[in-house]
Parts: C-alpha cells; structure tokens; sequence
C-alpha cells in the first residue's frame, strides 16, 4: 500500500502531470525518449517482483517527481479482451531518488539536448 499512498500523494500535488504518466504508461509503457521515460542504468536499473527479475523503467512527473515501474510483458485475457501486458509500478517518488543521482560526467543519454 506504501506505492499506492505515494501515487495518491503526488496526484494531489501534480493532477495534470500524473494523468499524463498514467495515460504514457497505458499507452506506450516502454517509448524510451532518452529524457523523461528511460529503463534505469546500474544497480538500479533492475528489481524483482513476486519473484520474476524486470529491466526497472522511470517517468518523470514533475522536475524531482519519478515513478519507477516494470513491464510484464506476459499477454493477459483472450479474444477481444486480450491485453499485451502489464505496467507494475514499483516504487513512487515525490522527489528525485538519491540512488540515481550521478557526478556530472560531461556525457549525455543519447537523445538529450
């Protein structure tokens, strides 16, 4: 319930950015822009859940505001109701995680100006 109170929590500070990540998250869960949708890198760039190893992917919602998720890509349902997929959100964060935060390096991710 710890992820859920948190998601709650930056809805309420952030309604218009978090409708945005959920619908990016319905709609494209794995559109890699380089910016503010990216798999994580390093030890952090991995998790578990339920006991299944995932690739632990991150959007922005505000400058400091992440949600951490993984991608189940194990197809759901039949016929007409089957969906491809889906989103499990790992971990949400009002403000920028400490574990991600990097010495600057000179290098940019591909796709960043």
């Amino acid at each position: 319930m710890k992820v859920a109170a948190a998601w709650n929590q930056l809805a309420n500070g952030a309604a218009g950015e978090m409708q945005r990540v959920y619908d990016q998250l319905a709609k494209e869960p794995d559109r890699d822009d380089g910016d503010r949708q990216h798999p994580l890198e390093g030890k952090a760039g991995r998790g578990s859940f339920e006991g299944v190893d995932y690739v632990r992917w991150q959007i922005d919602v505000t400058s400091g505001g992440r949600v951490w998720y993984f991608i189940d890509r194990t197809p759901i349902g039949s016929g007409q109701k089957r969906r491809s997929g889906t989103v499990i959100i790992d971990e949400v964060h009002s403000g920028h995680p400490k574990s991600t935060e990097k010495r600057p390096t000179g290098k940019r991710r591909p796709g960043r100006t």
